[in-house]
């Protein structure tokens, strides 16, 4: 990635990364959990506002198995923001079976809801 473009990027798996790197609160956390729209949102919103050069962020959160909740086991949040724009959300439940899979399939909806996203505000062409 060319500094240019990419400002960097956390990976917050544990509840305590997220309120430290993040400022998500415990009573959020105990409220929604963490994998929820709700603490998705927050994380993107936190990851925008904490990155001055950033002008877009995304965040994804969800459930892979093979321990997950049943109705929550391959479900997904995703959450992109841009600067001045209102956060674009999406429930996804993922197709795939096996973790590996539901990894892949989880990267490039992130990725297809961030373009989605710049082709909306006209900010790149398809």
């Amino acid at each position: 990635m060319h500094p240019t473009f990419f400002c960097g990027s956390a990976v917050t798996y544990r509840e305590t990364t997220k309120q430290a790197w993040l400022g998500i609160t415990t009573i959020d956390l105990a409220q929604f959990t963490a994998e929820s729209q709700e603490i998705t949102n927050q994380m993107a919103a936190a990851v925008l506002q904490n990155t001055p050069d950033a002008t877009i962020s995304a965040a994804i959160t969800g459930h892979f198995g093979p321990d997950a909740p049943p109705a929550l086991d391959g479900v997904i949040f995703v959450a992109v923001q841009q600067r001045g724009r209102e956060i674009e959300t999406q429930r996804v439940v993922l197709r795939s079976s096996t973790r590996q899979a539901r990894q892949t399939e989880a990267t490039a909806g992130l990725l297809t809801a961030i373009q989605q996203s710049l082709i909306a505000s006209g900010q790149t062409t398809e």
